[in-house]
């Protein structure tokens, strides 16, 4: 049941991992800015046959324009061509942002941590019974 408790350690470093990478991205994206949402790329996921939807924000900062794919695609349109979102540039990077409000790499770390949770609870059950 080392297996447990080595799954348990892997999903919790993840958790960490992606929770405080999310926290810095936060304090360093300081500059507001409204994005335009110009497009939504469609793709289909390798594992299964869904299409998910990944918007192209484009916005510009001291006069240059910048586009980007956002990282987090839905399988339905979240935000439709031509919608404006706020986001938070990082003033030394400006294709570095987060969109705000968007929740969804706090809740991805927080799932990770769970499951991690979950494997160790297995493995101290599992060392207990064997007692």
């Amino acid at each position: 049941m080392v297996y447990a408790l080595i799954f348990g350690l892997l999903f919790l470093f993840v958790g960490l991992f992606l929770y405080i990478r999310q926290k810095l991205k936060l304090r360093k994206c300081s500059l507001f800015v409204y994005a335009k949402v110009k497009d939504n790329v469609r793709r289909r996921d390798s594992n299964d046959s869904s299409w998910y939807y990944y918007p192209v924000f484009e916005y510009v900062i001291n006069n240059e324009k910048y586009e980007d794919v956002y990282f987090a695609g839905t399988t339905r349109i979240k935000y439709k061509e031509g919608d404006e979102v706020e986001i938070y540039c990082n003033p030394d990077n400006y294709k570095e942002y987060y969109v705000k409000n968007d929740r969804l790499p706090i809740i991805l770390s927080l799932v990770f941590i769970g499951i991690s949770i979950l494997f160790f609870a297995l493995y101290f059950i599992f060392n207990i019974m064997s007692k």
